[in-house]
């Protein structure tokens, strides 16, 4: 996959590799409805370490789900508590427990 500028406006798009772009257009409807689902226990997401706005992103797995967040355990061990969902989101190719393959 590489990054192409998009014809006829301003910002780029994803070139993906045939197959997978195959099953993209075949599965495209599931994979929206998959990724909008809330988050739940198991699910691989990225999530912004501590409380400042210039934190980086860091992969982590739903440890539990609350009412105005979730818990992670971050990679490298890290666990946060109660994470509020707007410091929190699916990686990037994960849709819930549907994974895009490559």
């Amino acid at each position: 996959a590489k990054w192409v500028p998009a014809p006829g406006a301003s910002g780029y798009l994803l070139e993906l590799p045939g197959a997978l772009q195959d099953e993209l257009l075949a599965n495209g409807q599931a994979l929206v409805r998959a990724y909008k689902q809330p988050l739940a226990f198991g699910d691989r997401v990225e999530a912004q370490y501590g409380l400042d706005d210039e934190e980086w992103w860091w992969p982590a797995t739903v440890d539990r789900v609350r009412p105005h967040g979730c818990d992670v355990i971050y990679d490298d061990d890290d666990v946060e508590r109660n994470k509020p969902l707007s410091r929190v989101r699916r990686l990037p190719g994960v849709c819930g427990t549907l994974p895009l393959s490559v």
